[in-house]
């Protein structure tokens, strides 16, 4: 999905849910899904017990808080289990600075980088998604 990110590439992953059914355990970003099950072409990202892995994790060691806020929403918007959930929502959690914000990334799950209002109001409405 060319020139379509963030929010917006998001709904059109959840749109187009149901276009090109594989299966497996992995997670695509980007607007396009793969959860227990479900998947839509892009590039797929393996959960490794630390975070999302793509290109740019396994250059610089570096995780993206984000990728976690989006896994959670779109689990939740596709009415699905989400496998490793919990170890999520705990790696999600831990990236709360103490002035409230949630960081932007994360090495050796430490929080590392400055909390932004951009991942903390996306974090605050995946935990919301918990709720229901």
């Amino acid at each position: 999905m060319p020139g379509i990110t963030g929010a917006g590439a998001l709904m059109q992953g959840v749109r187009r849910k149901a276009m090109t059914p594989e299966f497996g355990e992995r997670v695509c970003l980007q607007g396009r899904w793969k959860i227990s099950g479900l998947h839509l072409p892009g590039e797929v990202l393996e959960w490794d017990g630390e975070g999302f892995k793509d290109a740019a994790a396994r250059h610089s060691g570096i995780y993206a808080s984000y990728k976690l806020v989006l896994y959670l929403i779109a689990a939740e918007r596709l009415n699905i289990s989400a496998p490793h959930r919990d170890e999520v929502i705990d790696r999600l959690l831990a990236m709360q600075s103490t002035d409230g914000g949630w960081k932007t990334d994360y090495k050796d799950g430490k929080p590392v980088g400055l909390a932004n209002v951009e991942t903390t109001c996306l974090s605050l409405l995946a935990l919301q998604t918990l709720i229901k």
